[in-house]
């Protein structure tokens, strides 16, 4: 599965539901650009009725401009 498939499903499975941080992608905060890893991560957090939904994905860590 591709990166944006992931990221579309997810936007369609959480839709309506409240995020309960802001998202945080790797590639596009600059924090991260001196972190080796093996991996992006993108984090999800999502908050409904007295739940909450903690999402990570992960990809192969490649140029920014590939992501």
């Amino acid at each position: 599965m591709r990166l944006e498939d992931v990221q579309a499903l997810l936007d369609a499975s959480f839709q309506g539901v409240e995020e309960g941080a802001a998202r945080m992608n790797e590639p596009g905060d600059s924090r991260f650009d001196g972190r080796r890893s093996a991996v992006w991560l993108e984090y999800r957090w999502y908050v409904e009725g007295r739940g909450l939904g903690e999402v990570f994905v992960k990809w192969k860590r490649v140029g920014k401009e590939a992501c």
